[in-house]
């Protein structure tokens, strides 16, 4: 770990010195308005020395929490506004691939121990200001792949309970103050890939589940929204809900992100188009915002206002580099960035904290949009 902290913060000098840390990118229409103020894309810190990081969550511009694995183990990387610590939380395989944040003194991370999908194990990791613990979770088999913490007594996760393909159902775990409980398990086979919501009792997940008709795309959009009554099923057949019938070739969901019940934006995975499209729900209607934009790839959606929404992911194969894009109002636009020069990565998720504060972690990357 001590090396690891070591060359991060070598690396860190290194990008100052060489100006990559705080170059500028070319002239952004959609620069911060604030007055002084000119926001921009940077790598705050990049290479082999950083792991693969799956999830941010970011409390201030100097408490920034992420997660993810290095070399087949769980990692969290934790960014104080001078430099990163990687702390290994437990030993052996598996990975960290969501992480929220009460405050700085309750950080929570999810994902899985143990190698092969049959051994995988639920893991959740417990920061209380001072040390990470593992708490036991009522799943014995799955992995987790989404956490929200709205207080200390109020923690959603979810993921896939069970092991193999057939077997696996969609969950949601729920965090009192004391102990776990389950509130959703799914009824057939499916699994839930992201959550988020603006309060405790507005709460959407996302994922997608197997169809039982012969058809080509074999499986649809799962998604549950939770309203203090209970979990209600939303699928794309039942006009009005959630998911209307914007197109049948969408299979499932891999990010969601609410600021309001009025204002829901999604990344759906299009079956026909190998690719993602993203989608915006105004609490009457569910619209297509953008379609499949080729070789890029949205992995992620951060929206600190309604009108001011990024989307984080890669652009090309095989060398892919990182991909930031913006919403102009009509569609997403590709942003240029100081790290475009990067190959062979990605950026796998955001977090904003306002308009002029957001940061986003991938595959060895750590970038920050910031004055």
């Amino acid at each position: 770990m001590h090396r690891l902290v070591a060359l991060a913060a070598a690396l860190c000098a290194a990008l100052v010195g060489i100006g990559l840390a705080g170059s500028s990118s070319s002239a952004n229409p959609h620069a911060a308005r604030a007055v002084g103020c000119v926001a921009r894309w940077r790598a705050v810190a990049h290479g082999t020395s950083v792991p693969i990081l799956d999830s941010v969550a970011a409390v201030s511009a100097t408490d920034v929490w992420m997660a993810g694995s290095s070399g087949e183990s769980p990692v969290i990387a934790h960014w104080d506004g001078h430099s990163f610590r990687f702390i290994r939380p437990v030993a052996g395989p598996g990975d960290l691939t969501g992480i929220a944040a009460v405050d700085h003194g309750d950080v929570w991370a999810v994902g899985y121990s143990g190698k092969t999908t049959a051994v995988r194990r639920p893991l959740v990791l417990h920061w209380d200001g001072a040390r990470w613990r593992s708490l036991t979770v009522p799943v014995p088999i799955g992995s987790l792949s989404d956490v929200r913490a709205f207080s200390a007594s109020s923690v959603w996760a979810v993921g896939g309970a069970g092991n193999g393909a057939a077997s696996v159902r969609a969950i949601v775990l729920v965090w009192n103050g004391r102990t776990w409980r389950t509130t959703f398990l799914g009824a057939r086979e499916s699994s839930l890939s992201a959550l988020d919501g603006s309060s405790p009792d507005d709460i959407w997940a996302v994922g997608g589940a197997r169809l039982d008709a012969p058809l080509m795309a074999s499986q649809e959009p799962l998604v549950i929204h939770w309203d203090a009554l209970g979990w209600r099923e939303s699928y794309r057949q039942k006009s009005g809900s959630f998911v209307p019938n914007v197109d049948p070739w969408i299979i499932d969901f891999g990010a969601v992100t609410v600021r309001d019940r009025n204002d829901i934006w999604s990344l759906a995975h299009h079956f026909a188009d190998y690719g993602e499209y993203v989608l915006h729900w105004n609490g009457k209607r569910q619209r297509v915002a953008d379609e499949d934009l080729g070789n890029a790839w949205f992995l992620d959606i951060a929206a600190p206002s309604a009108k001011d929404v990024w989307a984080v992911g890669r652009l090309g194969y095989e060398p892919s580099r990182p991909l930031v894009a913006r919403w102009t109002g009509y569609s997403f636009e590709s942003q240029v960035t100081s790290f475009d020069q990067l190959r062979n990565g990605s950026l796998n998720a955001a977090s904003a904290l306002s308009a002029v504060e957001i940061w986003a972690v991938g595959d060895h990357l750590v970038a920050r949009y910031s004055c």
